[in-house]
């Protein structure tokens, strides 16, 4: 259940909901969206508040019935109420719902700060979710592994405002920000422990584990340099931050070269430089020439769709220069040969083995037979053999189209809607889609065993110096056809 639907007082089911608050049923999630979208929703839920008594744990009631918003439960009595609010499920569920990201913080309850490095688990140089070391802090938060294993990594509120994760036999502290292996408890009453809490309370600088102050995280500016800066940021009008900071009178500075670093990172992911600033081409942006300014940008959210989409479009272009053959020009030589399970397979120029099944597009399906590329369905056994020695169905493949821009691949276009791929018996209606199934594992899994197969059948047509119907331009399919059916009927006969 998605969490915005209780927030809009919202009690889901397995599949049907019911808003409380405007007493409506709501079949599908795509109902729901739509409701809580609307005007005389929102004007309701904001009339309707939360229950005076149980606000503090996001309770509504409507009527005669109390809703849960942290749980998505309904009660009907006040007393229940009261019984479900000291359950540890509500209690862990109600606390997630007071933590906030602001900034480069975490916020909890409006008033307890916990750094991003913090958050993320990075302990000095080491992450403890993903157990393992890094080298650059910007890189390693932006990971896909990371990521996931922050949104898994369970946090645990404690009283006075703790917050932790228990991993493995280990704790880390996010007050704190430190691996702790012995008593826990010992150092939630520590000293070292309650000072930590209250100097995120106060937001002491030094406290601060991302190294930077402050007031530069708030974003604060003095508009005289001989006096203190004593704005104080605030959230929902609770204040944050308390300890003033001295400004120094500022300096000319000279503007800094660009590091070797910063060149190299840019210059791997195809950035330029140029007098000092660093321009992106995707995106197109400027970006100042420091490594973090850079590397923010290059795993951003932004550059990286933008990488996506220009990969999209060099494919399309590729596409457009698809090159391809007359199938009967393409095949100069076509070998029919039986396997030891007595499948008739097919070797193409001495480079590619596939079943003769495969080539004709004729597939097994729920113990039926089925034509994929005349999309039709072959009841029974005389209608299967009438219909591969119809003159629709050869023509088909007689006159397909080989693609030969693809390298060591056997790919035909049968039509301008159909592309086939004889190694997995697979047809995209899309060219791209091909291509896009080409890089598949299970594609190359089939093609590895299409390999091997090759040179099983070629050595042992060499070893025992067999004879083989060769067919040479124009084709003439009777055999295969003949041959082909008489296996898929055998085969039919397995199931």
């Amino acid at each position: 259940m998605p969490a915005i639907f209780s927030k809009n007082s919202v009690f889901t089911g397995v599949v049907d909901s019911y808003c409380v608050a405007c007493s409506q049923h709501l079949r599908t999630q795509e109902d729901v969206l739509a409701h809580i979208q609307t005007t005389s929703h929102g004007d309701k839920l904001k009339s309707l508040g939360y229950f005076e008594k149980y606000k503090n744990d996001f309770i509504r009631k409507v009527k005669s019935v109390y809703f849960c918003e942290v749980c998505n439960v309904l009660f009907p009595t006040a007393a229940k109420v009261g019984l479900h609010i000291t359950e540890q499920s509500h209690l862990e569920g109600k606390r997630s719902r007071v933590v906030k990201r602001t900034s480069d913080v975490i916020v909890f309850q409006d008033n307890v700060v916990i750094s991003d490095n913090a958050w993320n688990g990075l302990v000095e140089d080491n992450c403890v979710l993903c157990d393992r070391e890094f080298d650059d802090v910007v890189v390693h938060k932006a990971e896909h592994s990371h990521v996931i294993n922050l949104i898994k990594g369970a946090v645990t509120f404690a009283p006075d405002s703790a917050i932790y994760r228990k991993l493995d036999k280990i704790y880390q502290c996010l007050n704190c920000n430190k691996i702790v292996a012995g008593n826990f408890t010992e150092h939630l009453a520590s000293t070292e422990h309650k000072n930590a809490v209250i100097c995120h309370n106060s937001g002491d600088e030094n406290n601060q584990s991302d190294g930077h102050s402050v007031n530069e995280e708030a974003g604060e500016k003095s508009t005289d340099d001989e006096k203190p800066v004593t704005s104080t940021p605030n959230i929902d009008g609770k204040s944050l931050y308390t300890k003033p900071v001295q400004m120094k009178d500022k300096k000319p500075v000279a503007a800094p070269s660009v590091s070797k670093d910063v060149e190299s990172f840019a210059g791997r992911h195809g950035l330029t430089i140029n007098n000092d600033v660093v321009q992106c081409a995707q995106c197109p942006a400027r970006i100042p020439a420091t490594l973090r300014h850079v590397q923010e940008h290059v795993f951003g959210f932004k550059h990286q769709q933008n990488l996506s989409k220009n990969r999209e479009k060099q494919s399309s272009d590729e596409s457009k220069k698809m090159e391809k053959v007359n199938f009967e020009k393409y095949v100069t030589e076509l070998t029919m040969c039986d396997s030891n399970g007595g499948i008739l397979f097919i070797i193409i120029n001495k480079q590619f083995c596939f079943k003769t099944s495969d080539l004709l597009g004729i597939v097994i399906f729920n113990n039926k037979l089925i034509c994929q590329f005349c999309r039709v369905e072959l009841l029974n056994h005389p209608n299967a053999c009438r219909h591969i020695e119809s003159a629709a169905h050869r023509d088909l493949l007689e006159n397909c189209m080989v693609i030969t821009s693809v390298e060591n691949e056997f790919i035909r276009e049968l039509r301008s809607d159909m592309f086939d791929c004889c190694c997995c018996a697979r047809v995209e209606s899309d060219w791209e889609d091909m291509l896009e199934h080409l890089k598949t594992p299970q594609h190359k899994k089939n093609k590895e065993e299409s390999d091997r197969l090759l040179r099983i059948l070629t050595e042992d047509m060499a070893a025992k110096q067999r004879s083989n119907q060769r067919f040479s331009n124009p084709l003439n399919f009777d055999h295969i056809f003949q041959r082909e059916m008489l296996a898929m009927l055998l085969q039919m006969r397995r199931f």
